[in-house]
């Protein structure tokens, strides 16, 4: 799904796109327009894995697949980790978010990708109130906690 947003953002039109299929990566990573390119890509958990290659485990594998997929032009990208949270990966760093304890708060990716943009598509406060939003149904809600990845420089390192 692409689409283009305005919802929480005060600076204009952000285009975002969901990639919810494996395959739907390789016109990501190949594409040659650059109008047409997302500013922000959002993606499912096999999809994370497709990118990567391997099954992603930690966090900062996340940031290594996803700084190879920066490289083709997304300014950000959010990526579900189920039950391990979210990461994103942006111009202001990557950042890791899960809920305090595993109360089996499952969410989809249109849902973490509809709280990140109501919440400003932008940071680590975005990154949270995304995972709150994901969990709006659970009751009480759960604590989130964001974690700073110190691993862009290792990831630009491992990106081929």
């Amino acid at each position: 799904m692409f689409a283009t947003f305005t919802a929480g953002r005060t600076d204009g039109d952000i285009r975002v796109a969901l990639i919810d299929r494996p395959e739907l990566l390789e016109w990501v990573m190949t594409e040659d327009a650059p109008e047409l390119r997302p500013e922000l890509i959002a993606l499912g958990e096999a999809e994370l894995v497709a990118l990567a290659g391997a099954p992603v485990v930690e966090p900062w594998e996340a940031v290594v697949a996803i700084e190879r997929l920066r490289s083709f032009g997304p300014e950000s990208v959010l990526a579900s980790l189920g039950a391990a949270g979210a990461v994103l990966v942006s111009t202001g760093g990557a950042f890791h978010a899960e809920f305090e304890s595993p109360a089996g708060d499952a969410f989809t990716l249109d849902e973490l990708l509809s709280g990140f943009l109501i919440a400003g598509a932008d940071g680590p406060e975005a990154l949270a109130a995304a995972l709150l939003s994901a969990a709006s149904d659970s009751n009480p809600l759960p604590t989130v906690h964001v974690t700073w990845i110190d691993a862009l420089e290792l990831a630009r390192a491992c990106t081929p």
